[in-house]
């Protein structure tokens, strides 16, 4: 009713001129309201509707908007929900003639009863056969464990997607194939009566249990068994049905024949296990010789010489065909891609007619080579040249200009591809100019390119309509409830009257979502009914929670047991300013003294001062202990008290690569003791600048799979900026240098190399020859996960390098300098479970920088995510040991937060 409604309203404003309350035929709205909505945030029902304040009156976007939120409803199970649109005008004051009102879009929200689950059950599809009776007695408990959707719940489409996807998970952990919910039953509880008006319901999970296989290998000698199992993880993973034998068969196959394996052959045996409960695949493997690429030959080539189309198909051509090994299909990929580069060079008809591959013989004596000889037959055509370009309807370019976005250019040979690609860039280009109605008119017809002289010559005519360069008239915030609109509008980049281009609206919204305080956020921009040349940009917001606590334990070999805490609350007085304040203790298995611990109080002021600054000023305590393992004599080094204050200024030095500028101020207050010399127990006060440079070029900060990284900094610490100690003068700069960068190979491995460095001297002057003019606490120490694995934490340091370079002191009154070498292979067997391999090196000399002195660590390692955290095991081994060491590897273990 609500619809026809509408239709009748918009259809009497069009036939007579006047709306119902004397107001022009083009209604504009001033409030669009939600009322009888109570089972939801009105900010959620917000996001769905698709007509703002300020908009006219449009049928379209108000039924979108009463389909969006319908469906929101009825997906979480308010089934009966209705929902009325009525249009009506408020008045706002009444002042003699000077009547004003306001047009107002009510959206009237009946939501009726909700559907609540009354029992979940889980039944199978076939229990007629007594081996699926047993599967069943044993997974069914399981399956309900995994279920998420309790009883009481709304019914919700989303919940029960998520109980299909956890019971389908869980069976492919218990090897199942072929397995998942088939259907889904609902049965109304009629005997189930409910104050508040709800319809419960009982909802039957039918569950296909499939067969229970496990697979084996053998005849493989190229593969490893891992690489055979991930494959079959994969299909899994993906969803195998009941013809998973030939699935995993082909997959099989066509592996091989990637890797040039084109004879391969497989073969399938059945065995049954344990009653027939369990089936065992063994995929019998004759690999053959990995076939060899004798020579490439062409027919059909008239202009283009073999050599030349030779080079051309290796250089597109995988990495396997490259190295000469033949591989059918990458083959006839290399061969397809040639043709599109003759293309390109303007032989429109060029075509690949044919692949042939002959196998050539052998003499007995090399039975075991096999090498292919690959013929090439091709279509050229005649070559077309581009004659002329002819632009009708510019006017904010000239046609130099424009041929340049083309990227077209009379008497060249016409490539098809850069034409499609420069017409799109010329788009783009008008589109940035605030031309948002640009158009081609003939763009995808016959007319664009007519072709004359049997194909030999082009000519291009683009039909233009420029339209409007549109301006911003207002911009309209929605949505906020806690945020100042100030905040919103220096992330924008344009302003009302500004030139409203397309990129400058993506490149807004991308701000703003970078934020982090909103939940969704959507720029748009719609007709300003006052003037036909701007657009009024609508902002539609959600704000997301701005408290969040975090808390969990973990172990470390190192640190032993630990608790980590951390609180933030976003957003503070609306000005996207935060605070967090975080803190851990931990209590060592080897050498405890007493509790560790540090805590710290953040904050984050963004745009302080001018555009992009952000002001972070911090304050932290934290009572540590620094443990010896040198030569494996475990002792305490020394321990430190430390309070610390800080302000920092960072700024985003260029957006697109991501390269970011630090400037900081620290004074510290430590109290070193428990030192095994009497000269480094004190009280001492350091002040230090720090500035930093950061790229970060990774895909991703947290979890990274490929891409760089790199950073520097330099800490100058000298008296002049507090720095001094009870027991002597201090002072000391120190630069430091890292870069990380994350590599994906085929196969889902990944390689991850990492180089680190740093260089630290003295700056002050002391008479006592037992005085470190570096205090230990910032003297350089390695050793453990972060840089040398096979080594303790700090087992690297100033009394090793003392033995290894043979010196009579470790006091360090000149310069400490360190390099580090690491690189990781990662094999991931599932989403959760990787193992790797790695290989450590570094070195920490006294007043030298240099390759000398090296330690290397390697072994290998595996992580495992669970629901609390990460489980991390390192085995290294160290591979060349400083003389009088005892024990040769080190075990680190980590579980949860660290």
């Amino acid at each position: 009713m609500s619809r026809i409604f509408l239709i009748l309203l918009i259809v009497l404003l069009a036939n007579s001129g006047v709306s119902a309350w004397g107001a022009p035929a083009s209604v504009k709205i001033d409030r669009v309201t939600i009322k009888g909505a109570s089972a939801f945030p009105s900010s959620t029902l917000e996001s769905l509707i698709e007509i703002y304040s300020g908009q006219l009156l449009e049928h379209q976007a108000i039924v979108l908007s009463e389909e969006n939120v319908q469906a929101f409803y009825h997906s979480h199970g308010y089934d009966e929900m209705t929902v009325k649109v009525r249009l009506k005008q408020e008045v706002l004051s009444e002042e003699g003639s000077g009547r004003k009102v306001q047009n107002v879009l009510e959206f009237d929200i009946s939501e009726g009863r909700s559907i609540r689950v009354a029992k979940i059950e889980l039944e199978p599809e076939d229990l007629d056969q007594v081996v699926i009776k047993d599967l069943w007695n044993n997974e069914k408990e399981k399956l309900k464990s995994v279920l998420k959707i309790r009883p009481g719940d709304l019914l919700e489409q989303s919940k029960l997607s998520d109980a299909k996807r956890s019971i389908q998970e869980a069976l492919l952990a218990d090897e199942f194939v072929g397995s998942g919910v088939s259907r889904i039953e609902f049965e109304p509880d009629l005997g189930r009566v409910d104050n508040e008006g709800a319809r419960w319901m009982k909802v039957r999970l039918r569950v296909d249990l499939g067969d229970r296989v496990l697979f084996g290998f053998r005849g493989n000698e190229y593969f490893t068994w891992n690489s055979l199992q991930a494959w079959v993880d994969d299909l899994r993973t993906a969803g195998l049905g009941k013809d998973y034998v030939e699935v995993v068969k082909k997959r099989i196959e066509d592996e091989y024949r990637a890797a040039g394996f084109a004879k391969v052959s497989v073969n399938v045996y059945t065995v049954e296990q344990s009653k027939g409960r369990t089936r065992k695949l063994v995929y019998s493997i004759e690999e053959g010789p990995r076939v060899r690429i004798e020579s490439v030959e062409f027919d059909g080539n008239v202009s283009f010489t073999a050599e030349k189309l030779r080079s051309r198909l290796f250089s597109k051509a995988s990495g396997v065909v490259q190295n000469g090994i033949y591989v059918e299909k990458d083959i006839r990929k290399a061969a397809e891609l040639l043709t599109e580069w003759m293309k390109e060079n303007g032989y429109l008809s060029s075509k690949l007619v044919a692949v042939n591959s002959l196998y050539l013989a052998r003499p007995k004596s090399q039975q075991g080579n096999s090498s292919v000889k690959v013929m090439i037959y091709l279509y050229e055509g005649n070559q077309t040249i581009l004659r002329n370009v002819e632009f009708r309807g510019l006017k904010q370019f000239d046609e130099t200009q424009a041929k340049k976005e083309l990227s077209v250019s009379d008497g060249e040979a016409l490539n098809l591809f850069a034409l499609t690609e420069g017409i799109e860039k010329l788009k783009r280009r008008y589109f940035d100019l605030g031309f948002l109605d640009f158009q081609i008119k003939n763009e995808g017809k016959e007319g664009l390119v007519r072709y004359s002289q049997e194909n030999r010559q082009a000519d291009i005519t683009l039909e233009i309509n420029e339209g409007l360069q549109y301006r911003v008239s207002r911009i309209q915030i929605e949505g906020l409830r806690n945020t100042e609109s100030d905040i919103i509008l220096r992330e924008l980049l344009f302003r009302e009257g500004d030139i409203l281009g397309d990129s400058v609206m993506t490149l807004s919204e991308r701000q703003l979502r970078r934020l982090g305080i909103f939940s969704s956020v959507a720029v748009r921009a719609i007709d300003d009914s006052g003037d036909e040349g701007k657009k009024v940009v609508v902002i539609k917001l959600s704000e997301s929670d701005r408290g969040t606590l975090a808390w969990g334990p973990g172990i470390r070999t190192d640190l032993g047991l630990r608790l980590y805490g951390q609180f933030t609350y976003a957003n503070l007085w609306g000005k996207n300013h935060t605070l967090s304040v975080t803190g851990s203790a931990n209590r060592r298995f080897l050498y405890w003294n007493f509790w560790e611990g540090q805590a710290q109080v953040n904050y984050a002021w963004p745009w302080f001062l001018t555009p992009g600054l952000t002001f972070r000023p911090s304050l932290s305590v934290g009572r540590t202990q620094y443990l010896d393992f040198t030569l494996n004599q475990l002792s305490t080094s020394f321990a430190a008290d430390n309070q610390t204050a800080s302000l920092s200024w960072d700024k985003q030095l260029l957006a697109q690569t991501n390269l970011l500028g630090t400037f900081s101020y620290t004074f510290e207050g430590i109290r070193q003791f428990m030192g095994v010399r009497s000269e480094d127990n004190s009280s001492m006060t350091i002040g230090t600048v720090t500035p930093r440079i950061t790229l970060d070029l990774r895909d991703n900060s947290l979890a990274p799979t490929s891409g760089f990284y790199s950073t520097a900094w330099f800490d100058f610490a000298p008296p002049a900026l507090g720095s001094s100690s009870a027991n002597g003068s201090i002072g000391y700069y120190r630069a430091q240098f890292r870069a990380d960068y994350h590599w994906p190979l085929p196969y889902r491995l990944g390689l991850y190399f990492s180089f680190r460095t740093g260089f630290e001297q003295s700056i002050a002057s002391t008479t006592n020859p037992n005085f470190n003019t570096i205090p230990l606490i910032k003297q350089f120490s390695l050793g453990g996960v972060g840089s040398l694995r096979g080594y303790n934490e700090l087992e690297l340091n100033t009394l090793t390098s003392q033995s290894l370079q043979g010196l009579q002191s470790s006091v360090i009154q000149g310069s400490l300098s360190y390099l580090n070498y690491r690189v990781q292979l990662d094999l991931p067997l599932t989403s959760s479970l990787k193992f790797d391999m790695f290989l450590d090196s570094a070195n920490l000399l006294i007043n030298k920088y240099g390759f000398e002195h090296m330690l290397y660590g390697a072994g290998c390692g595996a992580r495992y995510l669970t629901p609390v955290g990460s489980v991390n095991l390192d085995w290294g081994f160290k591979l060349n040991p400083p003389p009088g060491t005892k024990d040769n590897f080190v075990f680190h273990f980590s579980v949860g937060v660290i």
